[in-house]
């Protein structure tokens, strides 16, 4: 498994780099501290090969200069982030990387080459609104990014090893419940898996019928039928892995109710796949996997799998 884990010293990507082990990674795992330099280079051109003071106007050797110096501060601050995850005592393999580009872009695109399986990174909440806006390179890279993303925040208190997963039936879902599965998480891990019956939308496509309550309530009754058998089958892949888990069926708006669900759970981590029952063929979002993270109080992974 290999894992990028963006590092800028700010508290909040310490954090992350500090409670990777919560992340359940396995032993063999690859973990790669990469931190940015935010500037661009003219391609092919890189910091270590600029000359500086040949034939060069002085304004010019200044902004080679201090993109030297940039990259530098970048590369030392990469090491402090390794430095941090070596201090977990964990067998993973760990390396710095530092990169000259913005840093949104950059990690995209390092996920990209290195064929990464997940992205971890800091929420960067800059404001009191804290829950509705993440930082602009954790928003990039959940919905870009080739792979798994995780938002850390932090942990309940008193901490627990408590995982909220959202559940829809998708074949995607099905995909990501495998892949969460599969990790190495602690025995005393305690799962549950939610799943929201949106009534507006039972109600939005019954409406142009003109059929009336009966219909709805039957429409809502195997709604939730159909609910209890989604759940069923994600417990049973939990169990084949040795977990169990509660089960939780509600109605409303998904985008608000799985978060509020996973405040009242005080979850450590909240789970849910890139793509649902709509969006099985595309690469972007879903609409609830999009509206999670910027609502969810807890550490997100948005799973691809």
């Amino acid at each position: 498994m290999k894992v990028i884990a963006a590092y800028d010293a700010e508290p909040c990507s310490r954090l992350a780099l500090e409670q990777l082990a919560d992340a359940a990674l396995p032993d063999h795992a690859e973990i790669i501290v990469v931190s940015f330099a935010d500037l661009l280079l003219p391609p092919g051109t890189a910091i270590g090969d600029m000359a500086l003071g040949i034939g060069l106007p002085e304004p010019v050797i200044d902004m080679h200069r201090a993109a030297k110096a940039l990259a530098d501060i970048a590369a030392e601050r990469a090491e402090a982030g390794a430095a941090i995850v070596r201090s977990l005592g964990k067998p993973w393999a760990v390396s710095s990387r530092s990169i000259s580009d913005t840093p949104s872009w950059g990690l995209v695109q390092l996920a990209e080459d290195e064929k990464a399986d997940l992205i971890i990174t800091g929420s960067h909440n800059r404001s009191g609104v804290a829950r509705f806006f993440l930082g602009s390179v954790a928003q990039k890279a959940i919905q870009e990014a080739p792979c798994s993303v995780r938002i850390v925040r932090p942990l309940p208190s008193p901490a627990s090893h408590r995982i909220l997963i959202g559940v829809d039936g998708s074949a995607a879902c099905t995909a990501a419940i495998k892949a969460i599965a599969a990790r190495p998480w602690p025995a005393d891990t305690e799962f549950s898996c939610i799943t929201v019956i949106d009534s507006q939308f039972i109600s939005a496509s019954l409406w142009q019928t003109f059929t009336g309550t009966p219909i709805l309530a039957e429409s809502v009754r195997h709604e939730s039928e159909a609910a209890r058998a989604v759940l069923d089958d994600a417990t049973a892949i939990l169990a084949a892995r040795g977990f169990s888990a509660a089960t939780i069926i509600a109605h409303g708006d998904p985008r608000e109710i799985i978060p509020q669900h996973a405040e009242d759970l005080g979850v450590s981590c909240l789970m849910i796949a890139a793509r649902g029952r709509h969006h099985a063929e595309r690469r972007h979002l879903g609409t609830v996997a999009a509206a999670i993270p910027t609502r969810a109080h807890c550490t997100v992974e948005v799973v691809r799998a």
